[in-house]
């Protein structure tokens, strides 16, 4: 079992993110996460667009394509860890609001990998975050409606 799962009652195998960077803001502190997720988007988002510079300065050929392909990539990077940047900026805000909770201990490095691996998805993140909070919400109805 992944610690990292989220609390609704429909079946998952994607770990949550929400506990993901609650522990690491726990653990690592709120500045250096935050400082990191944007750091790693402005530096995705300038990779991305000096390759698709370099796109199209070069005629069309293999190299033109893959230097658009890999702009196009670490654009979707760039918004991956701009969703994750927001969120964690939400997530810092409520705790500040509501005093800190304590943390789930963290599962094994499956949760993390599966996590790390997604992160190099374009969107992912974005759709996944969007996906969690959701089932986090139908899960809050059920509860108000008992």
């Amino acid at each position: 079992m992944l610690a990292a799962r989220s609390d609704t009652d429909a079946p998952s195998k994607l770990p949550s993110l929400r506990r993901f960077l609650t522990l690491e803001i726990a653990i690592h502190g709120p500045r250096l996460i935050l400082a990191e997720l944007a750091l790693a988007s402005g530096g995705y988002a300038v990779a991305g667009l000096w390759f698709l510079g370099r796109a199209t300065e070069l005629r069309p050929t293999l190299s033109h394509d893959v230097a658009l392909g890999s702009g196009s990539f670490f654009l979707g990077v760039a918004l991956n860890e701009l969703a994750l940047l927001v969120y964690a900026l939400l997530i810092v805000a409520q705790r500040q609001r509501r005093g800190r909770a304590p943390l789930a201990q963290p599962g094994g490095q499956q949760a993390l990998l599966l996590l790390a691996l997604l992160s190099l998805l374009p969107l992912a993140m974005p759709l996944l975050i969007s996906r969690e909070e959701r089932l986090e919400g139908r899960s809050a109805c059920r509860q108000v409606d008992r």
